[in-house]
């Protein structure tokens, strides 16, 4: 059950299993299957928080759509950038009275 050991460790920390994609030792031009359901999963929700409130994440997440569709690795740079970017929410929202 790869799939599932992949989806746990992706549950738990999803930049730190993100950053080992993009900076373990070799680079790969191309996806994996296991990554295309990563970034699936992933990018899904980005684009809900995006409909929701964060339309700041649209763009990432079409792109990040784009790349894993023709199966280039940049989409998980990309993916990465998207989650900090989700992440971080200094100045977004209304302030607390």
């Amino acid at each position: 059950m790869v799939g599932s050991a992949v989806q746990e460790a992706v549950e738990d920390d999803v930049l730190g299993y993100i950053d080992d994609m993009v900076t373990g030792g070799e680079q790969v031009d191309e996806l994996t299957e296991a990554d295309r359901k990563v970034i699936g999963s992933i990018v899904g929700q980005l684009n809900w928080a995006a409909r929701q409130c964060r339309y700041d994440l649209c763009y990432v997440a079409s792109l990040v759509q784009q790349l894993a569709g023709r199966g280039k690795a940049d989409a998980l740079k990309w993916l990465a950038h998207g989650v900090r970017r989700a992440q971080d929410s200094r100045g977004r929202g209304f302030p607390s009275a």
